[in-house]
């Protein structure tokens, strides 16, 4: 084995096993947000009535259990790799959706969770080898705190606290969250700690501001339409960015990358199918829907 296919036999599985922390850790989460009244949306207080929730907790703990991971996964794999992993989290909320619901997975999403299996493959076989080059970190930063600015509209704008903004509020504030980790993992291994730490901020910020937002927006809204952005956006987003702002290897992919760029493409096909499939959208009204 060579050396960059030794670094993604540890990041792809790293970046899998992040992917499933965080979707378990989100389906305990919001199983409670719906219980807490409703004048606490996008108040500090919500936390203080989601704290006293074991689940919620629960849930809590086993999600940031996914970030020494996620950070693993990026020291070995570049984002435009880890990223789209985390397609894989579906799969988790679709089996939810089927033992806890007694739901049929139907011919769509059975054919949705093979693509992601399939997409999945691809991309561990196809993928640029070793991690991304060194980039403007001048560039990488003003991104990560671009997308942690619009993520606050809504907490700056009241008109803007409509369906559509809380819900791409907390999507584009996990995606910052997202770039700020890369962060992190990239000034550790240049043994650049103060930005690291700062990155670590940013990280925890886009966290709290995403949270806030999701649990608000599953209190107010239908939430199979909050789980399919919340869910896309922070998967796909950052990677797209990334091409735009780190130097990937791409000549180290298969075949010039085009492989890898279809498995890309199919777990954007899938993820859309799977995250408004009968298992899932069941399970995200349960968990989302309960009055307050």
């Amino acid at each position: 084995m060579t050396h960059f296919s030794s670094q993604l036999a540890i990041g792809v599985p790293a970046s899998i096993g992040a992917a499933m922390l965080l979707s378990g850790g989100t389906v305990l989460q919001a199983l409670e947000a719906r219980l807490v009244e409703h004048h606490h949306g996008l108040k500090p207080s919500m936390f203080g009535r989601l704290l006293v929730r074991r689940r919620w907790v629960l849930g809590t703990i086993i999600g940031y259990l996914a970030f020494p991971l996620q950070l693993l996964a990026l020291a070995h794999a570049p984002l435009v790799v880890v990223q789209p992993l985390h397609a894989c989290g579906l799969l988790l909320l679709l089996a939810a959706g089927v033992r806890l619901l007694s739901e049929h997975v139907h011919v769509p999403e059975a054919l949705g969770a093979a693509a992601i299996a399939a997409g999945i493959a691809v991309i561990s076989w196809a993928a640029p080898r070793g991690t991304d080059k060194p980039v403007n970190q001048v560039v990488f930063a003003v991104v990560a705190i671009g997308l942690l600015a619009v993520a606050l509209i809504p907490y700056l704008v009241r008109r803007q606290r409509g369906r559509k903004a809380l819900t791409l509020s907390a999507a584009i504030a996990f995606a910052a969250a997202n770039m700020a980790t890369k962060g992190i993992s990239d000034r550790i291994a240049a043994h650049d700690y103060a930005i690291a730490f700062a990155y670590l901020v940013l990280a925890g910020a886009g966290s709290a501001i995403g949270v806030l937002s999701q649990m608000t927006a599953f209190q107010r809204h239908r939430a199979v339409e909050v789980v399919q952005l919340t869910f896309s956006i922070p998967t796909f987003l950052p990677a797209l960015l990334g091409l735009a702002v780190l130097h990937e290897r791409w000549a180290t992919a298969v075949d010039g990358g085009f492989p890898f760029g279809v498995g890309i493409a199919v777990l954007i096909i899938a993820t859309a199918v799977v995250s408004r499939s009968s298992p899932v959208a069941r399970l995200s009204k349960e968990a989302g829907m309960v009055e307050p």
